[in-house]
């Protein structure tokens, strides 16, 4: 298990909460170990947790040693529940989750360029879902959504999104009142990088890029539309201090003709696992090790995951991606950045909106500030 970075909340229960949260079950001596509290302080804040049903236990944990298995400790999945809601080009993929983090059902809605819908719409999809299936365990806790564009997640406000026309829009108060519960509000990029880091293809990394590649169709082809990035930094999100991080490339003018242009052939071809590297493929791979070799430079991550809405899973493209851009970057001693394809594809914006948003309500404050500052509660 890779070690868990605390918030700088002084509350050591909101430490323990977010520890549970993002590692799943652990023993008394493992919250010891990761928070640093000692003994008699943990066991307080257990004792209080279990009582007030925030969290149970849940079985103990096998071992080969002689002596008393060590109980296991997780979020009382009957707390309540959350919903992510990833906003897309023309679809709104939406994931309902118990608040230990399980997945409970997953919903598609067809969605257009109007915004400001989406505080209804996602009213009227929630009450349909919950008629059907009736309300899960718990309360909901809370609403995440993550969509594209520059988004303050301090005031839960959309400044600037190219894609819906739009700035300094206060989505996220508009999908509180009408849900009447806490909202979550995050860049779609970001998103899809929390998730990776829990569950997907970063979690066993510390600090990585996620690479956003989105095309759009264009007459029989496919059209590189734009490219950006989401840094995960020494355990967190890096949003920077305008919350603009990996803005890097806003989308091209289609009426010129673009220099990147892929067929539905080697659509194909990048998404099979054993696919192959056609030669027409050549400057695609090149442009796109280009861009990650000075990104690499400027954030020295230890790897790249590749998402978007061009699924990428192509064992040779990747390894021509990853040989090319280590060619490219400097030089040090030990030093190699792997090329990943992202483990969710289109379900990561609203699987890491949802943990957003649950992270958030169990702890009362979001974990992924914009500066990524990381200390140890000083309260032992």
């Amino acid at each position: 298990m890779k070690p868990i970075i605390i918030s700088t909340m002084p509350r050591n229960r909101d430490a323990v909460l977010q520890l549970l949260h993002r590692s799943g079950a652990q023993s008394r001596q493992d919250l010891v170990t990761f928070t640093g509290l000692r003994n008699s302080t943990l066991t307080s804040i257990v004792r209080e947790l279990i009582t007030s049903g925030i969290i149970r236990t849940t079985g103990k944990r096998e071992s080969n040693k002689v002596g008393k298995k060590q109980d296991l400790l997780e979020i009382n999945p009957e707390l309540g529940w959350v919903v992510g809601a990833g906003v897309q080009e023309r679809v709104m993929s939406l994931i309902y989750m118990d608040a230990c983090g399980q997945v409970i059902d997953r919903d598609l809605l067809q969605f257009g360029r109007n915004s400001r819908l989406i505080p209804d719409l996602l009213k009227n999809r929630i009450d349909a879902w919950m008629t059907r299936h009736g309300p899960p365990p718990g309360r909901l806790l809370g609403v995440g959504i993550g969509m594209p564009g520059v988004i303050d997640t301090h005031r839960n406000l959309v400044l600037r999104s190219t894609y819906y026309q739009t700035s300094d829009f206060p989505l996220g108060q508009m999908v509180s009142d009408a849900m009447n519960t806490p909202a979550t509000l995050e860049n779609d990029a970001n998103c899809a990088t929390l998730a990776e880091s829990r569950l997907g293809s970063a979690s066993s990394l510390d600090s990585f890029l996620l690479f956003v590649i989105n095309v759009v169709e264009r007459d029989q082809d496919y059209v590189v539309r734009s490219f950006g990035f989401s840094l995960f930094l020494e355990g967190k999100l890096f949003r920077g201090p305008h919350f603009a991080v990996g803005e890097i490339n806003p989308p091209i003018d289609l009426d010129h003709e673009p220099s990147d242009v892929i067929t539905e052939e080697e659509l194909i071809e990048l998404a099979k696992l054993d696919g192959q590297l056609p030669k027409s493929l050549d400057s695609f791979v090149m442009r796109i090790s280009a861009t990650l070799s000075d990104v690499v430079d400027l954030m020295d991550p230890q790897a790249i995951i590749l998402a978007g809405n061009l699924n990428i899973r192509n064992t040779k493209v990747i390894t021509a991606i990853e040989t090319e851009v280590n060619q490219r970057i400097v030089s040090l001693r030990n030093r190699f950045v792997s090329i990943r394809p992202t483990a969710l594809m289109d379900q990561g914006i609203c699987t890491g909106a949802a943990l957003a948003s649950l992270e958030k309500a169990l702890v009362g404050k979001s974990l992924v500030g914009p500066h990524g500052a990381n200390r140890l509660s000083s309260e032992k």
